[in-house]
């Protein structure tokens, strides 16, 4: 359960930042699967990634690393953390290695009574 149009900005915000800074010629792949009790929404590139030291800062509201094309206002990540938040979840960032970012959006799922 959950609210569809939030979820839909969610999606476009991860894919819309994966398209802009991953780069020319760079894989964007979506994934979802169920893990336990939990949908997981899965946005990864390959692109050039970001240093670690930043992974904490992009859901910082405004924030933009070093670096960033221009355009954008820094609120991409901030805002799907927010949703994942609204609906009891996460939003976890991480670089694979190879270079990339993986932004994973968790979501509780509804409990069945069966």
């Amino acid at each position: 359960d959950g609210d569809q149009l939030l979820l839909e900005e969610a999606v476009t915000n991860l894919v819309d930042n994966a398209l802009k800074y991953a780069g020319p010629g760079a894989s964007i792949t979506l994934s979802a699967c169920r893990e336990g009790w939990e949908a997981v929404l899965a946005v990864e590139d390959n692109g050039p990634g970001v240093p670690a030291g930043e992974l904490p800062r992009l859901t910082e509201r405004f924030h933009r690393p070093a670096g960033s094309p221009p355009g954008g206002s820094g609120l991409g990540l901030s805002i799907v953390s927010e949703i994942a938040q609204t609906h009891g979840g996460t939003l976890q960032l991480s670089c694979p290695e190879g270079g990339g970012l993986r932004a994973e959006v968790r979501l509780p799922l509804a409990q069945s009574s069966v």
